[in-house]
């Protein structure tokens, strides 16, 4: 048996915190403690750890929805307007494959575009990729922001890296093999992009990186110009 005061005199983490662990299910159990309170703090805890230290910011991206822009046929505008400039473009990237995406966007929202490389070791998950878009509060856009970067700064995206703006598995559309499928771009060394979709189960590289769209702080707002750079 041991009390309160033997756990906060232990300087042994590890056994500290093992035993604080059992103190905790046995408050629990007893009565003398809310599980769903426990859990919330247990949960803050787990919030704190972000993945983030495990992420480099390659570039940072500014960019505005345009006026005219119609997210229910976003990539069919997209398509016809930048077909031609791409060397491979997946032909199920289509308007109704990708209409689960999780945020439908509005002409005249700003977003800040960071790019981010994973960890330099090993396959990250998209699941690990979402958690740490949800630390860093992002908008999740899916195939439609993907293509909106394309337009307005397809120049500053990395080249030689495979660029993904990631959703939640459910938005992507499922093929006819059960997996579900993310549009990515990949340009080349020369500037030349190709508009692929990848598997969101297979996992990513330390050659991909992640669009992370966030709100512009409305101070920086009026800084940011819609017209293209085509």
């Amino acid at each position: 048996m041991f009390f309160e005061g033997d756990v906060m005199r232990n300087d042994n983490g590890y056994e500290r915190l093992w035993k604080l662990q059992a103190m905790i299910g046995k408050l629990v159990l007893d009565g003398k403690r809310d599980p769903n309170e426990v859990a919330n703090t247990l949960q803050s805890i787990v919030d704190r750890a972000s993945p983030s230290s495990h992420f480099t910011l390659m570039k940072t991206i500014d960019i505005v929805v345009p006026d005219d822009y119609v997210h229910a046929t976003q990539l069919a505008t997209f398509k016809r307007e930048n077909l031609n400039g791409f060397y491979a473009y997946d032909p199920s990237i289509i308007d109704a494959n990708f209409t689960n995406v999780t945020t439908s966007l509005v002409p005249g929202r700003k977003f800040r575009v960071q790019v981010f490389r994973p960890p330099t070791s090993g396959v990250t998950t998209s699941e690990e990729w979402l958690a740490f878009l949800k630390s860093q509060k992002a908008v999740l856009v899916g195939a439609q922001g993907l293509s909106l970067v394309y337009a307005a700064k397809r120049e500053e995206l990395p080249k030689h890296y495979v660029c993904v703006s990631l959703d939640e598995k459910g938005a992507f559309w499922k093929d006819a093999s059960g997996h579900h499928r993310v549009p990515y771009l990949y340009g080349d060394l020369s500037g030349n992009f190709g508009l692929y979709l990848g598997i969101f189960d297979h996992g990513w590289t330390d050659k991909c990186c992640l669009l992370c769209f966030c709100d512009l702080p409305a101070e920086e707002c009026e800084l940011v110009h819609q017209s293209p750079e085509m």
